[in-house]
């Protein structure tokens, strides 16, 4: 899914429910946090999110780990588990 350009300023929650997701580009938009939900993502191989204001820890763990390294930390910050 390709949702680069676009000056969103948020993701909704929802796209944690695209279980099967494989992709999720995000480049250049005015995005500064990314739901928890998106931890359920299990099968994403690629998250773009160069472009965006977003801030630590997530800018280090995209450089550091890389997709799955966010994703585990999206994962583990999720309310409720």
């Amino acid at each position: 899914m390709d949702l680069s350009g676009n000056k969103l300023t948020s993701i909704p929650p929802q796209l944690g429910y695209l279980i099967n997701l494989k992709e999720l580009l995000l480049f250049d938009n005015q995005i500064t946090v990314l739901p928890p939900e998106l931890g359920f993502l299990f099968q994403l191989e690629t998250l773009g999110v160069e472009g965006n204001p977003l801030s630590e820890p997530i800018i280090g763990l995209m450089q550091k780990d890389g997709t799955q390294g966010v994703i585990t930390y999206l994962r583990d910050s999720c309310p409720g588990l």
